[in-house]
């Protein structure tokens, strides 16, 4: 008797170390399971915040390059202004320089001009004199025609 009261102790001692052993056990699988949970949702979220921080990355290189291109804009449009302005102020450079000459040009037309007339009194010095004697003449016969 005390030998199956041993033996029924000791089935009751293993049946509870049984369950004990069973309850560890699924405890350790429940931790286990929880740990790969957190796992996961931790990879998950590193995940997410890698692809946030790719999205945010390629939204500031975006706004990087509006930027570059904007004042690549500005600058383009800087330089043309220039070059307009540049192009203006030689034509109307040019078109002093054309005016200028076309005033210099009849100048020496008209001192050419003056240049010959003397040339021909100094040529023809008689005919000059006739002529001036000749005119002179032809006036006081006039006013002496006229006087009568």
């Amino acid at each position: 008797m005390t030998t199956s009261k041993s033996t029924s102790g000791e089935s009751s001692s293993r049946s509870s170390t049984a369950k004990d052993s069973a309850r560890s056990t699924e405890e350790l699988v429940t931790m286990l399971v929880e740990q790969a949970e957190r796992r996961e949702r931790r990879r998950e979220r590193l995940k997410r915040k890698r692809r946030k921080d790719r999205r945010r990355a390629e939204h500031l290189a975006m706004v990087r390059m509006q930027r570059s291109v904007e004042v690549m804009k500005w600058c383009l449009v800087s330089i043309s202004s220039v070059m307009a302005i540049g192009l203006i102020v030689g034509l109307v450079v040019l078109n002093s320089v054309r005016a200028e000459a076309e005033r210099i040009k009849s100048e020496v037309q008209h001192i050419q001009r003056e240049a010959e007339m003397i040339r021909d009194k100094i040529r023809h010095p008689l005919e000059t004199l006739g002529g001036t004697l000749g005119r002179s003449l032809e006036s006081r016969i006039s006013e002496s025609f006229q006087d009568e």
